[in-house]
């Protein structure tokens, strides 16, 4: 995995206020993948079309995420005025989309083979400390914030799966399924919301964020 990218989109949230400076936020949304990119044969990365001698190959480059699912965050915040102040939220991936790649008739080892694999994320959690700005509106209240992404948690889990005639006469099928830890990486998050304020203790909120951040695989475990 090279790169994460994502957009999160809180559904349905509320906002305690414990004090006027203090409050404590929880949160559930859907993170969406907004970035694609493919390799050739080589691992050189390219976009769109490539033209050979005597044909020319077209690409769909499609936005893949392993942050793609749905999320939970939990916050805690502090306002040093009306509008500014900082935010520690904690965000958990609960459920993460699976990705499946599927090739037939392929050489493994010198063997006509077909794979299939699954990927997906591993409960992905990640700290993210923020600077909020907000409009301080009684009722309605429009707010940004915008901060690093601190990973504590992307591992990933893939599964391999491999059938070919061996040349025995049977079928041949090889399981594997694989613990991936990644390096630790700094990200950045960006968010834009609205708040509602529903009493002097409860409000309504919903934002669209934005979270970018690239970890690079530090180590492969066989699980089986």
């Amino acid at each position: 995995m090279k790169k994460i990218s994502c957009l999160v989109l809180a559904l349905s949230a509320v906002v305690y206020t414990a004090s006027a400076q203090f409050y404590i936020n929880a949160g559930l949304g859907y993170a969406m993948p907004q970035a694609g990119q493919t390799f050739d044969g080589t691992g050189q990365g390219y976009n769109g079309s490539q033209t050979y001698t005597t044909y020319t190959q077209i690409y769909n480059v499609k936005p893949v995420s392993f942050t793609t699912g749905v999320h939970g965050i939990l916050g805690i915040g502090y306002m040093f005025s009306d509008h500014v102040g900082v935010q520690l939220d904690g965000d958990a991936g609960l459920s993460m989309k699976k990705y499946t790649f599927a090739i037939d008739n392929v050489q493994v080892s010198g063997v006509a083979s077909n794979v299939e694999i699954e990927t997906r994320a591993k409960g992905p959690f990640i700290v993210i400390p923020s600077l909020v700005l907000q409009t301080g509106g009684d009722k309605l209240n429009l707010y940004t914030r915008v901060g690093p992404a601190l990973p504590l948690s992307t591992k990933i889990t893939q599964d391999q799966v491999l059938s070919n005639l061996p040349g025995t006469g049977a079928v041949e099928v090889d399981d594997f399924t694989f613990n991936i830890k990644n390096s630790f990486s700094l990200g950045l998050s960006a968010a834009a919301g609205i708040q509602y304020k529903l009493s002097d203790k409860m409000s309504l909120w919903g934002e669209i964020s934005m979270l970018s951040m690239s970890v690079i695989s530090k180590k492969q475990t066989l699980l089986r």
